[in-house]
């Protein structure tokens, strides 16, 4: 059955309908073919933000994260699940005669298995300041990619919840939860890097801030360590 929408976007339904809205789509890039340390990830991730306006936009407006949408041709399907109650799937179809999304897809290992936001929002809405601004909002995650000469189609598919680690996150006192040189760690491993790799331990977070004071590098450790050293110890 469809997924319906709430009495308040009922209208965009009607053929005649007088209220106007704008999809706006996010395919945040978290997968790649890429060399590095980590192959299998950008960092950060590389996020794609179109609108089905004639212009660029803003939004949502006065909000300290606000993101710029640009214009682009694509097309959505019904968002609609199975009489077997499957998880609701759609295609968003994005012009392709430009090959514009080509080398993204070569990148992204045709981006298979990232996320993707869906919003509707009113047009007449959009200089509405956060967070009070209006929308309606849905997560998928690509299950399967096709490109011809005219267009790319992403089959969209909401994200499995048992599919899921919960908790998304482990709260640890004595051991750091950060990737040794990510950028929630911070540390700089470079030529004249004393270390390499790390014990993710406090004593060993210090002595990679000593390093950097040392290398005319801001101190930012201990205080990025990725422990919970205030947890108290289990009697």
């Amino acid at each position: 059955m469809p997924l319906v929408l709430p009495d308040a976007f009922d209208d965009a339904e009607l053929p005649n309908g007088s209220e106007d809205y704008l999809w706006l789509v996010e395919v945040t890039l978290q997968k790649s073919n890429r060399t590095g340390t980590d192959p299998a990830a950008f960092t950060p991730p590389l996020v794609l933000r179109v609108c089905n306006n004639y212009e660029p936009i803003v939004w949502p407006v006065s909000n300290p994260l606000t993101q710029n949408w640009s214009p682009y041709s694509f097309a959505i399907s019904p968002i609609e699940s199975s009489s077997e109650g499957d998880l609701p799937v759609l295609q968003l179809q994005i012009d392709n005669t430009g090959r514009d999304l080509m080398a993204t897809l070569h990148d992204g290992v045709t981006l298979e298995g990232n996320p993707v936001s869906l919003y509707l929002v009113p047009r007449n809405a959009l200089t509405i300041a956060y967070p009070n601004h209006e929308f309606q909002w849905w997560a998928f995650q690509v299950s399967n990619v096709q490109a011809d000469s005219e267009r790319v189609t992403l089959r969209l598919e909401r994200i499995n919840f048992f599919a899921k680690t919960v908790p998304q996150d482990r709260f640890i006192a004595r051991r750091c939860r950060w990737q040794f040189g990510s950028t929630q760690c911070g540390y700089i491993i470079n030529s004249n890097a004393a270390f390499t790799t790390c014990e993710k331990t406090v004593a060993a977070c210090t002595e990679r801030g000593l390093d950097h004071l040392s290398r005319g590098l801001p101190r930012i450790h201990p205080e990025r360590y990725g422990g919970f050293p205030g947890i108290p110890k289990q009697q």
